[in-house]
C-alpha cells in the first residue's frame, strides 16, 4: 500500500521519518515496514486530516494564485483595446490628412459634383476620426496607468484648445469631452479650416497622434508585463492536485 505525496524530500516525509520507499510494503521484511507509531497515526485517521489540511492549504494558495492570473488576463485584454483603439485612432487621423494632401489643389477651385464629392469624402474621414476619438478616450479611461490618463487628458485639453475651429466644421465637445458631428454644417463649411487642423508639423492632429501613440506605447508594455506575470502553471497544478486529493480520499 503506498501513499501519494509521501516520501523524504516532502512535506511529510521530513516531518515524520518517512524514506522514500512505500510506508507499507506487503512483499519485504520488516526492515521495510513502518513503525509501531506510525501505524497507529494512519488507523487513528491522522495521516489522513494532516493530507487534508496540507493540500487544502495548497488548494487556498493555488485558487489565489488562479484569481491572480484571472485578473492578468482581464488587465491584459483591457489593455489590448487601450492598444487597439489608439492604433485606430492614429491611422483616422492620418486618413484625413491624407485625403487633404490629396485634394490640396482640387479644394480652392472644385465647383458642382467634383466639390460635393470631396466634401462627402472628407466628411467620411472626419466622421471616422471623430468615432475612434470617442472610443480612444473610453478605452483610455478604463486603465490604471497614469501616462496612459495624462495622455488621454492631453488629448481632450488640445481638442478643447481648438473647439473654436472644430465648431466651424460642425464638430462640438460635449460635457463628457466627447466629440459630435454636424454633416450638414460639416459640408457646408470652409475646408481651409480642417487644412489648419489635420495638416502641419504642430498642428491639432499632430498632438491628438502623439498622444494617441504615447497611450499605444505604454499599454503595449503593460500587456507585456502581465504577460509575463501571468502563469496558468499554477492553475494546472491546482487541478492535478485536487484529483490527486481525491483519489486519495477515496483510498482511505
Amino acid at each position: 500500500m503506498s501513499f501519494y505525496g509521501i516520501g523524504s524530500s516532502d512535506f511529510f516525509g521530513q516531518s515524520f521519518g518517512v524514506g522514500s520507499t512505500s510506508l507499507y510494503n506487503s512483499t519485504s521484511s520488516t526492515s521495510s515496514s513502518v513503525s509501531l507509531g506510525d501505524w497507529s497515526m494512519i488507523k487513528s485517521g491522522s495521516y489522513k486530516k494532516l493530507l487534508t489540511a496540507y493540500y487544502t492549504s495548497e488548494a487556498y494558495n493555488s485558487s489565489a494564485s488562479v484569481e491572480s492570473d484571472k485578473n492578468s488576463v482581464d488587465s491584459s485584454k483591457k489593455n489590448m483595446t487601450v492598444v487597439n483603439d489608439a492604433s485606430s485612432l492614429v491611422n483616422k487621423t492620418n486618413q484625413v490628412t491624407n485625403l487633404l494632401n490629396k485634394y490640396a489643389t482640387r479644394l480652392r477651385v472644385a465647383t458642382g459634383e467634383e466639390k460635393e464629392k470631396i466634401a462627402e469624402d472628407l466628411f467620411k474621414a472626419a466622421k471616422e476620426y471623430v468615432n475612434t476619438y470617442n472610443a480612444s478616450l473610453d478605452s483610455a479611461a478604463l486603465s490604471n496607468n497614469t501616462a496612459v490618463l495624462r495622455s488621454g487628458v492631453n488629448m481632450t485639453t488640445n481638442t478643447k484648445a481648438n473647439a473654436k475651429l472644430l465648431d466651424k466644421l460642425g464638430i462640438t465637445i460635449g460635457s463628457d469631452n466627447k466629440l459630435s458631428i454636424d454633416e450638414d454644417k460639416f459640408k457646408k463649411a470652409d475646408m481651409n479650416s480642417l487644412s489648419t487642423l489635420f495638416t502641419g508639423a504642430s498642428s491639432y492632429a499632430s498632438h491628438i497622434k502623439r498622444s494617441a501613440t504615447i497611450i499605444g506605447n505604454v499599454a503595449t508594455a503593460d500587456i507585456a508585463k502581465q504577460n509575463k506575470a501571468c502563469s496558468y502553471t499554477s492553475s494546472g497544478s491546482f487541478i492535478n492536485m485536487t484529483g490527486a486529493i481525491s483519489s486519495y480520499n477515496s483510498k482511505i
